[in-house]
């Protein structure tokens, strides 16, 4: 699809292959997102998308090599699609950055900020309940209403308006409109592991 819409695509790991042989197909995993930063930078590439195991999340990696976490993306497609819709009203789940409801631009658009419950089965049901024209969840969910595109989660709508916000922004990289939103506090989400035991049974007799 990408390909049909215009793009040069440079493939990264899309052989299928159920057991992940070189990283977990996590948009939050580091290792997935040097992967794509690493390949950026040696083919030049204006954008890496990286998606998971089973395709319904995306993760952003700039023309520099740098991560763009799902919330910051949210923020940069609303301001875009704000311009061609003003008063569109966005719903981000509410681990996401506050930028939705402060940010000058989106203020400037009218756009209106709905911030809803983590989760993408809550998020999908808030966006089409209010009639909202995109929603974002921070571990990388994007859902679209019309005339954006189909309703609800669809990844590759997903990678489509990233091309069309850059092609709407010539002589603009993907970092100029990253570097461009204000910087509040910033932290990557955070994932502990904990040692895994080996099962136990017990039994009780009476």
């Amino acid at each position: 699809m990408l390909e049909a819409a215009g793009c040069e695509v440079i493939r990264l790991d899309c052989e299928l292959d159920h057991t992940f042989p070189n990283y977990n197909p996590n948009t939050e995993d580091m290792k997935m997102l040097h992967a794509m930063r690493d390949e950026v930078l040696r083919t030049k590439a204006d954008v890496a998308l990286g998606f998971d195991g089973d395709g319904d999340r995306c993760g952003v990696v700039d023309d520099e090599g740098e991560e763009i976490f799902a919330d910051k993306v949210g923020v940069m497609l609303a301001r875009d699609m704000s311009a061609l819709h003003p008063g569109a009203t966005f719903v981000a789940d509410v681990k996401s950055t506050g930028l939705f409801a402060t940010d000058p631009v989106l203020i400037k658009n009218g756009a209106k900020a709905d911030y809803w419950k983590t989760g993408h089965s809550y998020m999908k049901r808030r966006v089409n309940e209010i009639g909202a024209l995109a929603g974002f969840e921070k571990s990388g969910h994007f859902f679209f209403n019309k005339p954006i595109g189909p309703r609800l989660r669809r990844r590759l709508i997903f990678a489509l308006a990233v091309c069309d916000m850059l092609e709407r922004n010539p002589g603009k990289k993907m970092s100029d409109l990253k570097n461009a939103l204000p910087r509040p506090g910033h932290r990557r989400p955070c994932r502990r592991t904990a040692p895994t035991r080996p099962s136990t049974a017990s039994s009780t007799r009476w």
